[in-house]
């Protein structure tokens, strides 16, 4: 198929929609989708039967999260053009933080301290001078 040639550029292409939809809100309407595809996808017109697949997914819904869209997106380039692309863009801030120390367990012995040979300063002067 002569379109498969296009995969790698609509791919490209798909990210800066991506990034362009970041900027702006987090949900968009059908017709705010195809808007943003017009102006960051404009490798469609070469890829005749990509475009029919890729307008049956914006009318699918009536709105759509930015996140969800740019998702099925993804896969429907990858299975399309046979190329890989992201399976989630999910961002960094959703990963799960490490739970806070326990305080019973940052008590140090003033003993460990004194043990300690940190070497913080040059040994013929001493520290206060």
């Amino acid at each position: 198929m002569a379109e498969l040639q296009y995969g790698p550029q609509i791919l490209l292409e798909a990210q800066a929609l991506y990034q362009a939809m970041k900027k702006g809100k987090t949900n968009y309407g059908r017709r705010e989708v195809s808007d943003l595809i017009t102006q960051h996808v404009p490798s469609l017109s070469n890829t005749p039967q990509f475009r029919m697949e890729f307008s049956s997914l914006v009318l699918r819904r009536t709105g759509w999260g930015r996140r969800v869209f740019i998702n099925q997106l993804f896969d429907l380039i990858a299975s399309h053009f046979e190329i890989e692309a992201p399976h989630d863009v999910a961002p960094v801030n959703d990963w799960v933080a490490a739970p806070a120390p326990d305080p019973v367990n940052l008590v140090v012995d003033i003993c460990d301290i004194q043990d300690l040979d940190l070497d913080l300063h040059d040994p013929d002067t001493p520290p206060w001078g």
